[in-house]
């Protein structure tokens, strides 16, 4: 998988479960811009992700308002800031097709971006919610909330 190791899981379980899906649907999208698809896979591919990204964000941030965690609106600023770029990428494909020009920006973008926000940003708010004594993390669920 594109990006997702071990050293990124935060210790809160569903949030994990989630940051692992949502490189599952990056690698998808990785693929389906190297593969023969085709513009309409790609489009598609990025929607189902965009999509995702949206519901995982949504969960993160009830979550923070939840524990009172105090930096949640710099956290939601970051959000937005991902979900913009996200949006450029698909006016992008929507421009000039899918390509390996593009696969590169997704990687760097998309992939990079994710993994610095979960190492730096989300595990911090995992240890704000270990440091606080509040209650246990929720168990992974098979959805996003």
């Amino acid at each position: 998988m594109t990006g997702w190791t071990a050293r990124l899981t935060i210790d809160h379980g569903e949030l994990d479960r989630q940051h692992q899906e949502l490189f599952v649907r990056v690698d998808a999208l990785l693929v389906a811009c190297a593969g023969d698809g085709g513009r309409v896979e790609v489009v598609r591919t990025v929607g189902f992700l965009g999509d995702y990204v949206l519901r995982h964000f949504a969960f993160e941030e009830r979550e923070m308002a939840r524990r009172g965690y105090p930096r949640l609106v710099e956290h939601r600023g970051l959000h937005a800031t991902f979900a913009y770029n996200l949006r450029r990428i698909r006016r992008e494909i929507d421009a000039s097709g899918p390509s390996s020009a593009m696969a590169g920006n997704v990687r760097r973008l998309v992939v990079g971006w994710l993994v610095n926000h979960i190492d730096r940003s989300d595990r911090d708010f995992a240890q704000f919610v270990a440091q606080s004594g509040g209650p246990p993390s929720p168990a992974p669920s098979r959805r996003v909330a």
